[in-house]
């Protein structure tokens, strides 16, 4: 039928077999149908939110706020970075489906920027979660996760997403070492 040059690093068929999503191993995201058609081809690792971004009320900038005395030197200051992946994470992206089929997650590891060598250190790179449509249109994104492991998986009814979380390593997100957690996110 065809062959993906750059190697599959994750694939899964939908409930009912209807649609399949495969992660390249030149970072892209391809949808096909069960005939192996194309329905969608997209960057695996983007900087949308997805079609659910949350909508500015007009509450005006960080800038314009009033945070008291103590909350101006906190609002400016810049943001650390935040622990990166766990030392047990095998690096490969993660795709589950919803039960009725209708959206797909897909859990990946933020790329190495080339201008940053440092980004391909474990501790500065950490997990995204993207949910898409069945049509393979990004819906939302997750703020990447320090600790964030490859476990992943939807709940057939649709209301969690769940995967699991390190604290305690070099370069990850504060707590005990040694905990492990079980996480869950919502569509």
């Amino acid at each position: 039928m065809g062959n993906v040059d750059a190697g599959i690093l994750a694939a899964s068929w939908s409930p009912d077999d209807s649609s399949l999503v495969i992660a390249t191993g030149d970072d892209r995201l391809i949808l096909m149908t069960s005939t192996f058609e194309v329905v969608s081809e997209t960057a695996l690792h983007t900087a949308e939110f997805g079609e659910d971004a949350p909508i500015n009320v007009g509450w005006g900038s960080k800038q314009t706020q009033f945070h008291g005395s103590l909350g101006i030197a906190a609002a400016q200051a810049p943001k650390p970075i935040l622990g990166g992946s766990s030392p047990d994470d095998d690096q490969l992206p993660r795709i589950s489906w919803r039960g009725d089929g209708q959206f797909f997650v897909v859990s990946t590891i933020s790329p190495q920027d080339r201008n940053d060598p440092s980004s391909s250190a474990t501790e500065h790179r950490r997990r995204t979660i993207r949910i898409y449509s069945h049509a393979g249109v990004l819906q939302s994104t997750s703020e990447p996760t320090p600790g964030l492991e490859h476990a992943l998986s939807w709940r057939p009814s649709g209301n969690w997403i769940v995967s699991t979380q390190r604290y305690g390593f070099v370069g990850g997100g504060e707590g005990r070492e040694g905990r492990h957690d079980v996480v869950m996110f919502e569509r």
